[in-house]
């Protein structure tokens, strides 16, 4: 067996123009089955979420003819050295990553067991309650929180898909705010068979890739039926922090950069694919003469006149009054070429 070469591939800096020279060394922080629609004791595919040093992560998936090749070669926390796969956009709702792009095993994927004490064993990366609950529509990435339990609801069961589901709501609470948490399923179980083991008070709770779902003009957060992993009091480094009052996310501009491709404005030029991406440059000037804002409402959109009123496409309601919004159009260079970029509410906010 060829051994994979010792370069390795920074997991942010992975796309599909350069797939043929990705090697990986990765932990494989989840990895989960699914079951196939009308045979649930046959495998349809083996899901990961595969993580690097650098703490960069990214979706991966092995396709059900290739299940059998790749199934006791991969388990969930180990490390390994990982070459020739194909890359293709990451698209549809409750993805596990921001990356754009995914990795998809093939024939002739090579996979060889590894170590490496620097790889974070789950690459958390933390949302706090206060952004959760700020979310006007269902969010289309999973996301983990961490908070203290300081609720729970009586256990229930519902009819879904013709079987009884158990379902449960906790209340979690950290320095910014309140978000409830609704369980279904196997995870009430494994909510109860942790909460066991736990006697010291009100318990620390880590929800990783969890949906954020909007009901009733509400944001709250409830497990996915496949990928969600629950922690109680957990003997991590983010879990004694948040206890300790600090703070268990890590600075903005680190965790971006961390997480994303980076490109020059050539490159960005050049692309098909939409995606997220981090470009180094000089701010040259601001295009003038155009407005610095627009009119929104609640949900950040732009309203147009009508009828007397406003018109919002994206709620489909009229208003009558409106926020405005900042849209500051700026010119970036990177020393080899330039390009405008657009600075919303968000980004013009940023300290």
């Amino acid at each position: 067996m060829a051994k994979i070469g010792k370069k390795f591939t920074n997991l942010c800096d992975i796309s599909p123009e350069k797939k043929e020279g990705i090697r990986i060394k990765v932990r494989v922080s989840r990895l989960w089955k699914v079951s196939a629609f009308l045979n649930p004791s046959e495998t349809s595919s083996i899901q990961m979420v595969l993580l690097d040093d650098k703490g960069g992560k990214i979706h991966a998936s092995i396709r059900k003819q290739l299940v059998y090749m790749f199934d006791t070669k991969i388990e969930e926390g180990g490390v390994y050295e990982m070459s020739l796969f194909d890359v293709s956009p990451q698209i549809g709702f409750y993805r596990t990553t921001l990356h754009p792009y995914k990795l998809n095993f093939q024939i002739k994927t090579k996979v060889q067991a590894s170590n490496c004490s620097d790889i974070s064993l789950y690459g958390l990366t933390f949302t706090s309650l206060e952004e959760v609950c700020g979310h006007l529509r269902d969010y289309e990435f999973l996301v983990d929180v961490i908070g203290i339990m300081t609720g729970i609801s009586a256990e229930s069961e519902f009819v879904r898909d013709g079987k009884i589901t158990k379902r449960v709501v906790i209340e979690l609470t950290d320095s910014s705010g309140k978000c409830e948490c609704a369980l279904f399923g196997d995870y009430v179980d494994d909510l109860n068979k942790k909460m066991g083991k736990s006697h010291e008070g009100l318990p620390v709770v880590v929800i990783q890739f969890a949906k954020v779902k909007i009901f009733r003009d509400k944001a709250s957060i409830q497990n996915d039926f496949s990928a969600t992993r629950i922690f109680i009091n957990p003997d991590i480094v983010e879990a004694e922090t948040f206890k300790n009052g600090g703070s268990a996310k890590p600075p903005l501009d680190e965790e971006f950069l961390r997480m994303h491709p980076k490109k020059k404005i050539g490159e960005l030029l050049d692309l098909e694919e939409d995606g997220i991406f981090a470009v180094y440059g000089s701010v040259t000037g601001i295009v003038g003469g155009e407005k610095w804002w627009y009119p929104a409402y609640k949900c950040y959109r732009a309203v147009v006149p009508d009828s007397g009123a406003y018109y919002c496409t994206s709620c489909v309601k009229h208003i009558f009054q409106f926020v405005p919004r900042f849209k500051v159009k700026i010119e970036v260079s990177d020393g080899d070429s330039t390009a405008v970029f657009i600075l919303f509410d968000f980004e013009m906010s940023v300290k």
